[in-house]
């Protein structure tokens, strides 16, 4: 019954993204008849608790580095986990896995993290990563596999790298956690008193600091949320410090990881982010199922979360720009212009998890 078994391998991560996207595709396979392996890092813990149709494999010993010594340590512990599982499909979560190639006569699904340019980020060689790009193409249109792409911004990157061929390609966007039936809260604006809600763990790509510069320059009805990993830290809050006055240093709340998101997504007001690159922001869409107006950067996803006068995409990454998006759709919000549902309507749209488990499916019922 190799038909029925999948084995999904993801990179060691601190992305708190990963584990919840694992978990909803393992979900929806079990669900679907499937057995489902995980094959993960030293993360293997954010894995726990998933189900007894759900076994997870760990790797302790692999690091998330994008070398070619890692690729071949993974590739031989995914070698290893296809023999325990006896699994049929190989679903490899993130773009390096192509390095993998075609492990024997497995039927590969490769969901590709590919970003709107290379992001450069302290610590990655940009040389490295478009050499690992260049080589993972060859490998990917070599295995013919399937591919995953998570934004249209996404699908053109793929389509200019020249992985695959547009048989192999599915657009499948992500989609958010299950908030049960939870509705929005359509709240009465305090204009006196105006929150806005970021949630994004405290690391480089999140771009804090640019955060902080663009509540500086709010006016001081402004109140601002964190939520995420790390965002109650001694360094997040001495960064808040070095761009923040003392009187707007006041106005920001720092909570930490949180499993009560709705209550934060209900007390918002407008949800921003202001990220240096994406594949497709989860919080994102989050803020879409609650109907929150989004601020973002100009990353992969914006255009999706965006849509339908659903938020605004700052036209550059600099706080002024940031400062004037937000203005813009408190002004209309106020006035009565902005388009309330919206938001949820977009979610709907491209993002719920009905649509998201058609999609997955049709990856396998396929073949």
């Amino acid at each position: 019954m190799k038909d029925k078994k999948v084995l999904i391998c993801c990179f060691p991560s601190d992305l708190s993204g990963v584990p919840q996207y694992v978990r909803t595709v393992s979900q929806i396979l079990v669900k679907a008849g499937f057995r489902v392996w995980v094959l993960t890092g030293s993360k293997g813990a954010a894995f726990s608790n998933m189900g007894s149709n759900v076994t997870i494999l760990e790797a302790p010993n692999l690091v998330n580095k994008i070398s070619i010594f890692e690729v071949v340590r993974f590739r031989r512990a995914i070698k290893s986990a296809l023999e325990v599982s006896g699994a049929g499909y190989l679903y490899l979560n993130g773009s390096m896995f192509g390095l993998s190639g075609r492990i024997g006569n497995f039927r590969n699904i490769v969901r590709i993290h590919t970003y709107h340019g290379l992001p450069f980020d302290p610590g990655v060689n940009v040389m490295q990563r478009v050499v690992m790009y260049v080589v993972e193409a060859i490998l990917i249109n070599m295995a013919k596999c399937k591919l995953i792409v998570m934004s249209r911004r996404n699908l053109v990157s793929i389509q200019a790298l020249k992985l695959g061929n547009d048989s192999q390609v599915s657009l499948i966007h992500n989609t958010a956690q299950d908030f049960g039936s939870s509705q929005p809260v359509l709240k009465k604006i305090d204009f006196d008193n105006v929150t806005l809600l970021n949630v994004a763990g405290f690391r480089v790509q999140k771009n804090h600091g640019l955060l902080f510069e663009t509540f500086n320059q709010l006016p001081c009805c402004f109140k601002l949320i964190l939520v995420g990993r790390d965002t109650d830290s001694p360094e997040i809050r001495a960064l808040a410090r070095r761009n923040l006055s003392v009187a707007k240093f006041d106005r920001v709340v720092f909570i930490g990881e949180s499993s009560d998101m709705i209550t934060f997504y209900n007390e918002a007001d407008l949800f921003i982010l202001t990220s240096k690159y994406e594949g497709l922001p989860i919080a994102g869409i989050e803020a879409l199922y609650h109907d929150l107006p989004v601020i973002m950067t100009d990353v992969s996803g914006a255009e999706e979360i965006c849509n339908n006068m659903a938020g605004l995409i700052s036209e550059t990454m600099e706080p002024l720009s940031l400062r004037k998006a937000v203005l813009d759709i408190v002004a209309q919000l106020s006035s009565g212009q902005w388009k309330r549902g919206a938001g949820r309507s977009n979610y709907d749209l491209f993002f719920s998890i009905g649509t998201f488990e058609k999609n997955i499916l049709s990856l396998f019922n396929d073949r």
